[in-house]
C-alpha cells in the first residue's frame, strides 16, 4: 500500500530510490531506521519478526551494507558449529494436522536443539534456514580442512612412487 512516497510492508515502512539497478531501502522499525541496498527487482523488503533477518522476495539480504558488528567465524567457532550440526538428530514425522496416510517429512525437532542453536529462530518455534545452512557450510569447511590435513599427512607417510 503506497502513501505519500512510503510503501508499507508488514510492520516496516520503506522508501525506495533507484540507482544503477540498485534500490536504496529504508526499513523503519520502532525508533530505529535501517538502510539497505537491494539489487534487482525485489518488490517486498522486510525484517523478519522472528529472527530480525532482512529479507526480500529474492531471499535473505546478506550485503555488508545491511549488517553491523560483523565478526568472522574462527577455527574454534567453526569446529563448534560443525560438532553442533553433526549432533542434530534427524527424524521423520508427520504434522498433527497431516492426514494419517500423508508422506512422512524429514527434519529435526526444535525441542531437541540447544537454545543457542543458529538453526532455531529467536521465537524458539521456527527453523532459521539461513542459520541452519550456515551451520552446514561450517561443517563442510571443517571437514574439508580435516581432509586436507589428512591428505598432507598421508603424502608425508607415503611419498608418490
Amino acid at each position: 500500500m503506497q502513501r505519500g512516497g512510503l510503501l508499507a510492508v508488514g510492520h516496516a515502512r520503506q522508501v525506495r530510490q533507484r540507482l544503477s539497478g540498485w534500490q536504496r531501502v529504508h526499513l523503519a522499525r520502532g525508533s530505529g531506521l535501517d538502510t539497505v541496498w537491494v539489487r534487482g527487482h525485489s518488490r517486498r523488503v522486510q525484517r523478519n519478526a522472528h529472527d530480525g533477518n532482512i529479507t526480500c522476495d529474492d531471499g535473505t539480504i546478506s550485503l555488508r551494507a545491511a549488517k553491523a558488528d560483523i565478526a568472522y567465524v574462527d577455527d574454534v567457532d567453526r569446529l563448534g558449529l560443525a560438532r553442533q550440526a553433526l549432533d542434530v538428530r534427524l527424524a521423520t514425522y508427520r504434522y498433527q494436522t497431516d492426514e494419517a496416510d500423508a508422506r512422512r517429512r524429514l527434519g529435526f525437532i526444535i525441542d531437541d536443539q540447544p537454545e543457542s542453536s543458529p538453526a532455531v529462530q529467536g521465537d524458539g518455534a521456527h527453523v532459521d534456514l539461513y542459520g541452519y545452512a550456515s551451520m552446514l557450510l561450517a561443517t563442510i569447511q571443517q571437514q574439508q580442512k580435516t581432509i586436507e590435513q589428512l591428505d598432507r599427512r598421508l603424502r608425508r607417510l607415503e611419498p608418490p612412487a
